[in-house]
């Protein structure tokens, strides 16, 4: 990919020079110099930093998260999704990625009037009542400011920051450029999967920018608990939203650590917890869509001591196929058959070549003959957790995003459950639901559906496997078959051999050039100055600052 299909535009060189720069202070220069950058952009002026070696390890996550924050908000993003991908990223780089925070200031308040104006196509005073000015929150993407509607609701207006889309697309197609480079040239970021990591990060920040995609979710939220009496999730005034701006329901509450902390009735706390483990279990295992942000502060508790559920910015999806895996997962997991759990990640791409499958069964089952006798009441969800995602990293195995989301969510949820009530048991909790769901994988009805899918697919290769056979066999015969093979690597030796031929030619253009100024001096040719022909001069010149250039580039190169 070259990097511009972005367009190779002057402000995309200087944000790539600043990535760059930042990655050599922070000491990451030697990864720097292997990505090649010298070689495709010959007028970067790298520092000699670069060849300086790793600092020590200890200080690596640090380091890493120092770089994410001072390159701005889209890097900021990536360590999001770097935090949120454990099986992937060490766990000591996760814990501190989990730190990182969108520092950016609030832009101006009459700046959010203006927006807001400009998307809803009228005054601000004819669509509130009231408009606070002053931000209550702000990040990367937008701020929010509270609000009054005309007819007496409180809520709460999301405004997209002004520009911000330029500079996170522009950022996105670098990262994307130096993720492909990265798992090209350097061989033990590989098992990182970057330019996965970096498609993942595009595709949600793409969501996060439309705020219709967010208000369709919390939309999809409030008809799912509205008849539910002990939770409830913000309305959306679609009227007043757009791409840019957001208006919902403004729900006033507790933030559910401090309703621990205060809440002194047990009987309070245990229903709560009841409803919350079931809000979300009804979302894991019924609709499929759930919150994958469940932290203290998306979980508030109202002034009638209901559960409410806030910022649908973060949401995960089962599909069909995943749900099917999922329950797959969990007969195996029953039945201590590790070679069906193995099938399952292999079927869903998640193991990679590094992958040893005898190895694997071996880790799974030392674990589940950890946990399989363990009472759920003792079993510490973030430590089962911790213990999947150390093996899938072992194992060079990168699970689902969404079976990820799944399973941190899930650990939010118990985690606070058992704050609320310390005697919870999520096992009790969650066995109706899990049994439900295998009972419903293995049912006639799901399994006579699958059998008839698989027949459609079977029949339709039988249908077309003739003529298509029957054309190969024409090209055959007819000499027209072509195979196309596409080479993996020789990029940097292309390059080097077209900057040799390069160099080459400029030697002999300065070699004929002195030559042919020496005859003309010897000559006289005029016009003379004294007696030294001014052409001879003029060559002589041109042919220093050739090779001037010459040296320099050479020297620049590293390769002398």
């Amino acid at each position: 990919m070259s990097i511009f299909g972005i367009a190779k535009t002057y402000r995309s060189l200087q944000r790539l020079s600043e990535i760059v720069t930042v990655l050599i202070r922070n000491g990451f220069g030697h990864y720097v110099r292997r990505l090649n950058l010298r070689e495709r952009f010959p007028r970067f002026t790298f520092s000699e930093r670069a060849h300086e070696p790793l600092e020590p390890r200890e200080r690596l996550a640090e380091r890493i998260t120092q770089v994410i924050q001072e390159l701005g908000p889209t890097f900021v993003k990536l360590g999001q999704v770097l935090s949120s991908r454990p099986d992937v990223v060490p766990e000591e780089l996760c814990t501190e990625l989990t730190r990182l925070q969108d520092n950016v200031a609030p832009f101006p308040g009459e700046e959010a009037v203006l927006i807001v104006e400009r998307e809803i196509g009228c005054l601000i005073e004819e669509a509130f009542k009231e408009f606070d000015k002053e931000p209550f929150a702000s990040g990367s993407i937008g701020q929010v400011h509270y609000a009054t509607l005309k007819e007496g609701s409180s809520a709460v207006v999301k405004v997209r920051r002004p520009g911000i889309e330029d500079q996170i697309f522009l950022d996105l197609g670098l990262l994307r450029y130096l993720a492909d480079l990265a798992d090209t040239y350097i061989p033990e970021l590989q098992p990182y999967r970057l330019p996965a990591i970096v498609e993942e990060l595009e595709r949600g920040v793409r969501r996060e920018l439309d705020f219709v995609v967010e208000g369709s979710f919390t939309s999809k939220f409030y008809e799912m608990f509205k008849e539910d009496e002990m939770v409830r999730t913000p309305k959306v005034f679609w009227e007043l939203t757009t791409p840019h701006v957001l208006t919902l329901e403004r729900i006033v509450g507790l933030k559910i650590t401090d309703y621990v902390e205060k809440e002194q009735s047990p009987g309070r706390r245990r229903e709560l917890s009841k409803a919350l483990t079931s809000a979300f279990c009804k979302q894991y295992f019924e609709v499929g869509t759930f919150h994958a942000d469940p932290h203290p502060g998306n979980l508030l508790v109202d002034e009638r001591g209901r559960l409410a559920l806030i910022d649908f910015g973060l949401v995960g999806h089962l599909s069909d196929q995943l749900m099917k895996n999922l329950s797959s997962v969990l007969i195996s997991l029953d039945k201590k058959e590790m070679d069906i759990f193995c099938e399952v990640f292999a079927d869903m791409g998640a193991t990679s070549d590094t992958t040893d499958i005898n190895q694997l069964q071996a880790d799974l089952l030392e674990m589940v003959d950890k946990y399989y006798s363990m009472p759920m009441k003792r079993m510490d969800t973030l430590e089962v957790f911790s213990d999947v995602t150390r093996i899938a990293r072992n194992n060079g195995i990168a699970l689902p995003r969404d079976m990820i989301l799944l399973a941190k969510s899930f650990v939010a949820v118990m985690t606070t459950a058992r704050s609320l009530d310390p005697d919870f048991d999520f096992g009790a909790a969650l066995e109706p639901h899990v049994r439900n769901l295998i009972l419903q994988r293995l049912s006639p009805k799901q399994l006579f559906s699958e059998a008839r899918v698989s027949f459609w697919h079977l029949g339709r290769l039988l249908r077309w496997m003739p003529r298509e056979m029957a054309g190969i066999l024409r090209k055959v015969e007819t000499g027209k078959l072509q195979f196309a093979f596409k080479h993996v690597g020789l990029d940097k030796w292309a390059n080097d051999l077209d900057r040799s031929l390069n160099r080459l030619s400029v030697s002999i253009v300065v070699s004929a050039i002195v030559i042919s100024s020496s005859m003309l001096m010897q000559m006289e040719i005029p016009p003379l100055y004294g007696s030294i022909s001014a052409l001879a001069m003029i060559g002589f010149f041109v042919a220093f600052c050739l090779g001037i250039a010459l040296v320099i580039g050479i020297w620049r190169s590293g390769k002398i």
